[in-house]
Formats: C-alpha cells, structure tokens, sequence
C-alpha cells in the first residue's frame, strides 16, 4: 500500500488528512484525529494498531483481505469447523457443517493461532523454496558455462574433421553448425524459460516470509487465521509449480559424434544428454494437510472438564460462604461473568437463556461484601492476565492416587522406576517412582516446563511414603529410535533437526533458570514425525546452582550406602572419588581425609560421561552444565546412538577431562559443527554457549546444507 495513504475514516468526510497508524482487524488507515473514535466505533474487534510505516512496504492482499464468504456475500466468516478446518459463515454452518459437533467463533479458534507452530511450517516451506530455486539456478549457470566450453570443443572437432575434406563437405558443415547454434540456443533459451519461473517462484516466496513474519509481530489472531488460511492456498500453488518445475530441469550435456563417410552427406549430429538435475524439491510440508489443532479434544481440554465437573460439585454442597471462601465466589462470579459475554456471542446457534444464568450471577453476588463485589472486575481483569500454564498448574497439581493405574513397569533406573499406567482410565501416562534417597522434586517447578519439545506434566501424588510424577507416555527415546531402522537410514540435516528441537526445549528451562542435570538421549523422547521431547524431568531444579542428591551429617556412623554408590566428598581436593562398598552398610573415606564429614554427594552412575567437568569434581550442576551434556548428546545423535567416550571406563572420565581430554569428532561431523561442540566443553562455563546460540546455529546449518 501507499506510503502516504489518506486517513479512512477521514476519506468518507471529503477529507485529506494523512494516516499514521492502521487497524489490522479493520484493514484502515487512520490519523491520530480518528484514532479514539475508531476504537469506540466497532465495540467487537480487538482493533490491533499498528504504525503505517510497518505495512507500507507489504502487498495490499496481506494487508486488505476480507473476511466476506464468498458464497453468502450478507454474510461474514466468522466461524470455523474444526473437523473441516474450515472457515465459513452462519448459512455455510447450517448447509454444509449442521452435523459437526465442534464448531467454534474465529475469536476462540483463533486463540494463540501463532504459537501453534503452523507459521513456522510455513515459513520453512517458503525458505525452502527460496533454497531450492537457488541450488537449481546454480544448476543451470553451471550448465550455461559447459555448455559453452563444450560448444568451442566440438566447433574446434567440426572444424579438424573439415579440413580433411573441406571440398567435398562444405554444405554439411555450414547446416551442422547451424544446427549446433539452434540447438544451444534451444537448450540455453530452455534453461532460461525455467530460471525465470524459478526467480518468480523465489520472489513470492520472499514475500510469503514477509507475511508471516508481519503476522506473528503485528496480526491480531483473527486477522492471523484469516491470513494463514489464504497464505496456506498460495503456498500450496506455488509448491506443485515447484514441483512440476523441477521435474522438468535436466542438465543438459552437447557431444559431438563423429560419423564423417566420403560417401555421404553427412558430419555427424549434435546430440544433447539429459540427465536428472541433482538437486531436488521435497516438500517439507502438506501444507493443505496441515490442520490447526484446536485443542477441544486433546487431553488437557479431558482433564480440564473433569476438574471444572469436580469443581462445581464441590461448590454446590457448600452452604455457608465465609470470608474464607471469597476467592472461590470471585472465580464463580468470574466464570458467570464470562459465560454471559459468551452467551450473547453464540446466542443465535444455542439458544441458552440469557435470563437465568442472569438470575444465578445475582443470587451469587448477594452473599459477597459490597467491597469484594466492587473488586470483582479487576480480579476477573488479572486472572485473565495470567499465562496460560499457570491457569493449567492449579488443575493439574494435586493427583489422588485412585486417579492412576499402574500397569506395567518400563524400566528402572537409579532413583526412578517408571511405569506405563492410564490417568483415570482414559490418558496413557508415564509414572516415575522415585525411590528413597532421590532428590524431591517441587511440583510448581514442573509446572514451569510447558513446552512443544518438553515432555507433558500431568501432576503428582503420594502413595505409600514415596513421590510419584506423572508425565506423558512416549513410546521410544532418541536412543531406541536411532537404533531403528527408520534412525539409521536418516540424513545428516534430519539428525541435526532433531537436535535443533532439544536444543529449543533446553532453550526454554534456560530462560526459566531451570537445570536439568541428567540430559542424554535416552531421556529424549521421539513422537511421530520425530518430533523430540524433553523428558527426565525429576531430573530438574530452579535452583541457579545445585547439589546433586545430598546427605549430611555429623559423622560417618550416621551414613550408609548401598554398593557401587559412588559418592564426592565436598572440601577435598585430591581423591575426590570413592566407590563405596558392603561393609556393615557404612561407608569409607579416602585416607588422606581429616576432620568430621559435613556434606557428602550421591551422583548416578549411568549419567559420568554426561556430565560437565564441575559436576564430576564437586557434584554441582548449573545451566552451563546443561551445555557440556548437550554437546555429548550431540555425539550420540551424529553416531546414531552410540554410547559416548567408546574404550573408556566411567571412573576414568574425570582423570582424562582434568588432563584436557574431549570426545573426539564423530565420523562425517562437518568441522564447524564439532568446533562448537569443543565450545559447549569448554572448562570455563562463562566461554561456553547459550541454548538459543546452539538452536540458531543450527538452524543456519541445517538451512546451509
């Protein structure tokens, strides 16, 4: 759109002002006069108001599209039926959607539209156009330049065999070098033709990146819906001209056959061979297949309805309301509050009366003091506020034993057994039992690791005097998958998107501050499409700096361990390693120890060749350490899940590290890749790099191969 565009609102008066800001839900520029008014105009929309500066560079499609049904012309889409992932409108639901029983607003489809991660499918198909279309042009310069070179060759042939017998094949040599000149011209107008529709392709896919990146910073969600769906055609379109493009480029070689006979009219022929273009165009992604996720039926949304049921319940037994349960008629006025706005949205499709929930809101609102009352609207405005994991922390906090089934036991480590078990009959879960001696895990600091590559946490419970933390079950780790069949036979960018996702979970603990301190791949899960989570989660701390799995006390008579215990004696500088053994369940020390014990650290076995330098000297873990494991799982991903340090025992990996011995590189690791895995083992933890660093680095790789 223009630079200087004329203010909308303005334009209807006969007037001139020039616009300074522009309403995404609105598609108008308007002045800073209108700006007020315009908000107050249209009481419905959200209007998202952005500077005019931010879209006058982008096509007018991105920033004018109307939400209008193009079958119902009266009418406006703003409804979406999530079995369909379609956008229709009011009539459109009534024809064609009348039996599909999850049909929702734009408004509440359209609900964190840009973290569902469908833009950045769509960005990396774009980006992958771009790339291809580029590798293909290089292609084809390569194929202008030799198909240049071979034309001197063979004219120098023609000419070499001309003078044999010039007089007698004057008149086939001119029509044999015309031919040679038509067919190079055919061929180079040929590659052209396919340049030019590949630079075309490459432009749109520059612009669709514009798009996206202008939704996720500037859209409002439903403008974002609206877009993507258009976005999602267009880029299908321009995926199956790729397509059909590539399969038709050929790399182009000209020979010269020598067939020259005193008795015939003819030279030879120029004969062009084609063979398949090296590079080829995969699409990443369906992107007509690749349907929002709306969440109504997944397991949070069960869980969620079943809490809201046991609620209310609850509520409805409560006869007197004290000062003690304000708060409970503050969510529940809240929630009536709400179900009215939401009434008066959808009350044409349900048909809800308006006036009893009305009724019910007032009753309710009787038994609270004028002041709660009063404070109601404010407290409705910072609930609202809150994100959207610290809503889902309170439902899924608290576990009742009877609300899991353990079924059978998947394995046991050194202080976790984890079972396979169904959460009320209906979710199957993963269940970790910590055994006594591991470190207790606060649920609140689980609650803080919601994300796309971190393993789902249900909530947790007590039974029998032990802890138990319910996750979401996963089938495979990163080891058993690269083991597979379908692990070993995967390329090295498919490796590297792998790890690229560990590292995007790790990148969220980090900016949470929370620590890991058992990162490997075996505590990497893999789902379909190898989508990669984060798992091992009683491994985690908020604390900045921690001491793994601690035991104090005054004397050694107060100790016991178990054999094969491997412990650190913290405030010794030598022998710091001691493998304990049965002798009347008491441990012993190193000898050169003096002085009453104060703090003694028990450290998994399995994890040594894991952890960071510090960890194994003292038994400290911190973010950093989180690095030096994840350049070790990087080992593991680009060797398809070997064991790491091969030859090398695990109570020799602490003498090896203190002399400056690292893993060495791993066979066919690009250099650059293995200099940032030496960064991520660096001894001094300020040198090595973030999570985000390690993710984009990746990313860059991954898009450079």
């Amino acid at each position: 759109m223009a630079e200087n565009e004329f203010c909308t609102p303005c334009s209807r008066e006969n007037g001139t002002n020039t616009a300074c800001m522009f309403c995404v839900d609105c598609e108008e520029a308007i002045c800073s006069d209108c700006n007020i008014a315009h908000r107050k105009n249209k009481l419905t929309l959200k209007h998202s108001i952005i500077d005019i500066q931010n879209v006058s560079s982008l096509p007018v499609a991105l920033v004018q599209s109307s939400p209008v049904c193009p079958k119902h012309r009266l009418f406006v889409q703003d409804l979406v039926c999530c079995i369909h992932d379609e956008i229709c409108c009011r009539p459109c639901m009534l024809e064609i959607h009348k039996h599909c029983d999850n049909v929702l607003p734009v408004e509440s489809a359209s609900l964190k539209i840009k973290l569902t991660g469908l833009i950045d499918d769509l960005v990396k198909e774009s980006k992958q156009i771009s790339s291809t279309s580029n590798k293909i042009v290089n292609v084809g310069n390569e194929n202008i330049k030799e198909i240049s070179h071979q034309e001197e060759i063979i004219s120098a042939d023609i000419g070499s065999v001309k003078s044999s017998f010039i007089a007698t094949v004057k008149n086939v040599e001119q029509k044999l070098t015309k031919d040679l000149t038509q067919t190079v011209k055919s061929n180079v107008n040929e590659i052209e033709k396919y340049e030019q529709e590949l630079q075309e392709l490459k432009n749109r896919a520059v612009v669709y990146q514009q798009e996206m990146d202008f939704i996720r910073k500037h859209a409002s969600e439903n403008k974002a819906l609206l877009l993507i769906e258009r976005l999602k055609l267009d880029l299908h379109r321009d995926q199956m001209k790729m397509k059909s493009v590539t399969s038709d480029v050929r790399n182009v070689k000209l020979m010269y056959k020598d067939t020259v006979n005193y008795s015939v009219k003819s030279l030879g022929n120029i004969v062009v061979q084609n063979a398949p273009c090296p590079v080829k165009y995969v699409p990443g992604t369906d992107i007509l297949r690749r349907k929002i996720n709306y969440r109504e039926d997944s397991e949070d949304h069960i869980l969620d309805r079943e809490r809201l049921s046991q609620t209310e319940k609850s509520k409805q037994q409560e006869e007197d309301i004290d000062n003690s349960s304000v708060y409970d008629d503050i969510h529940e006025v809240t929630k009536q509050i709400k179900k009215e706005s939401t009434y008066v949205k959808s009350a044409d499709l349900a048909r809800i009366s308006m006036e009893e929930d009305h009724h019910k809101t007032e009753k309710l609102s009787e038994k609270l003091t004028d002041e709660v009352y009063e404070d109601i609207s404010e407290v409705s405005n910072e609930i609202s506020k809150e994100p959207s994991y610290v809503k889902s922390a309170g439902r899924h906090n608290n576990l009742s034993p009877s609300e899991v089934m353990l079924e059978h036991k998947l394995s046991t480590g050194y202080f976790t057994e984890t079972w396979k078990g169904k959460l009320r009959q209906k979710i199957t879960v993963a269940v970790k039992i910590l055994k006594a001696g591991a470190k207790h895990i606060s649920v609140e600091q689980l609650t803080e690791t919601t994300h796309e590559n971190i393993v789902k946490f249900y909530g947790a419970f007590e039974e029998k005097a032990s802890n138990n933390i319910v996750f979401q079950y996963m089938s495979q780790n990163l080891v058993q998958y690269l083991h597979s069949k379908e692990g070993q036979s995967l390329h090295q960018t498919e490796l590297l998107a792998v790890a690229a996702q560990v590292a995007r979970g790790m990148s969220w603990l980090e900016t949470k501050k929370i620590v890991h301190c058992g990162l490997q791949a075996s505590k990497i899960l893999i789902g379909e499409n190898a989508e990669a989570k984060i798992s091992g989660l009683e491994y985690v701390t908020t604390e900045k700096v921690i001491a793994l799995y601690p035991y104090v006390a005054a004397s050694s008579d107060e100790l016991s361990f178990q054999k094969n215990d491997v412990i650190t004696v913290i405030g010794t500088e030598d022998e710091n390693w001691w493998e304990g053994e049965m002798k009347e369940q008491r441990g012993f020390f190193p000898e050169n120890y003096v002085g009453a014990p104060q703090k003694y650290i028990k450290i998994d076995p399995s994890l040594f060749k894991w952890y960071a330098l510090e960890t194994l000297k003292s038994g400290q873990c911190c973010v950093k350490s989180n690095i030096w494991s994840y350049g070790i799982l990087l080992v593991e991903i680009l060797t398809h899940g070997q064991v790491p340090y091969q030859g090398i025992k695990d109570t020799e990996i602490l003498s090896k590290l203190k002399q400056g011995y690292r893993h060495p590189e791993p066979n066919h690791c690009p250099d650059h890749l293995y200099d940032r895995m030496l960064k991520c083992w660096n001894e001094n933890q300020e040198e090595r790099p973030t999570f985000e660093n390690l993710y984009n680095f990746l990313e860059d790789l991954i898009f450079g191969f």
